[in-house]
């Protein structure tokens, strides 16, 4: 009986050693590493989806500025989320998608206090996955330290960091009026659906015989939609491909043939300059297609007499599927990157650099807004 009992109860013990976590001592420097880096995005995602900012200070090294300022940046979205929700301008199902981590490289010093790593983020693919700001797939870089033994997170370099930290050598400071007065200018303008664009109707003499083209905004979300996450190849793509990839759409948009590979699905101007024109192919692109400024400059001047797209500029009250964002993250008068909504009714829009889609109240900064309404030619 005695060594029944006995046998019993190095059972017992040898099943709670495999069950029992592996403490930080037990693991190794790149394990203890990565999990650091998973807790950091799970932190993140719980902070994002709960709408309650979690504490960090595990993970993070609190004397790096640029981990202040992402903290800073997660209070702030938080609270819009919050805000937006609260008075009813969102009523939709945010999602939360899995994501998975590729650990490409982990450089550890020889002292073993600091370490450089380098992780491939994937994410879900089916439906239309969007990930909130500060996760952004593919490449991630990342430095840490070692602080009282436990590894925290120093630095983190990724696609969307513009867009969700601001800066990440200058303390941003929450200002919550300053987002209020944002949010309030957003979603608090309602105009009916007659006076939608009035304030910016077209209005051009008949100087010579023309035909227009509508745009289909269903051609143009579908457009993004298929090439959101794997750019269509009849098209030169880029690191910062945003604008590019916004022509693509509008210009779909105006077209009527439907195979992606040629040029007859889309509508443009080539002319001789490429400074005057709006084309692109597999070789490149005009100033007015690839370029932020000069898009928004080229879409909304006048262009009577000539051939080109007409758009209304329009508010983020009155937006609808197709219509195209620009935004000036730090607020600074220079707009910084293009997107198009794809689905007004949640909120989210399709953009490149990083490939993939994003909830509005992801975007920090100033925004505005176009409708394109025809594409006229001579």
């Amino acid at each position: 009986m005695k060594r029944i009992i006995v046998l019993f109860v190095s059972l017992s013990l040898l099943i709670t050693m495999f069950l029992v976590p592996a403490t930080a001592a037990e693991l190794s420097e790149e394990e203890q590493i990565q999990a650091t880096i998973e807790q950091y995005y799970e932190l993140g995602y719980d902070s994002w989806w709960g709408l309650r900012l979690k504490d960090f200070s595990s993970v993070l090294d609190m004397n790096s500025v640029q981990m202040n300022n992402f903290l800073t940046a997660m209070e702030e979205n938080i609270f819009k989320w919050n805000y937006i929700i609260e008075h009813g301008y969102y009523s939709g199902q945010r999602e939360r998608h899995e994501i998975f981590f590729d650990y490409e490289s982990i450089n550890i010093s020889s002292d073993r206090q600091h370490a450089e790593v380098s992780v491939n983020l994937t994410g879900e693919e089916e439906g239309m996955p969007a990930y909130p700001a500060f996760v952004t797939l593919d490449e991630n870089q990342f430095l840490l330290t070692k602080e009282d033994g436990i590894w925290k997170i120093t630095s983190h370099a990724y696609n969307d960091c513009s867009l969700f930290e601001k800066s990440i050598d200058q303390i941003i400071i929450f200002d919550e009026e300053a987002v209020i007065l944002e949010l309030e200018a957003d979603y608090e303008i309602c105009m009916t659906p007659e006076s939608m664009y009035t304030s910016n109707e077209i209005n051009e003499p008949n100087a010579a015989p023309y035909t227009d083209y509508s745009y289909s905004s269903s051609r143009a979300v579908k457009y993004a939609k298929k090439f959101v996450q794997t750019p269509n190849s009849h098209f030169y793509n880029t690191s910062s491909d945003c604008t590019n990839f916004v022509s693509q759409c509008v210009s779909y948009g105006f077209g009527n043939t439907t195979d992606y590979s040629l040029n007859t699905s889309y509508r443009m101007v080539t002319t001789g300059n490429t400074s005057t024109g709006w084309s692109a192919g597999t070789g490149g692109g005009y100033l007015a297609w690839e370029n932020v400024g000069k898009h928004w400059k080229y879409m909304r001047k006048a262009k009577t007499g000539l051939a080109g797209p007409r758009v209304n500029k329009t508010t983020y009250a009155n937006l609808v599927n197709g219509d195209v964002m620009q935004v000036d993250f730090t607020s600074d008068g220079t707009y910084d990157h293009s997107a198009i909504c794809v689905d007004r009714a949640n909120q989210k829009f399709a953009q490149h650099s990083f490939n993939g889609y994003r909830y509005y109240s992801d975007y920090t900064g100033t925004k505005r807004y176009y409708h394109p309404k025809f594409f006229r030619e001579y």
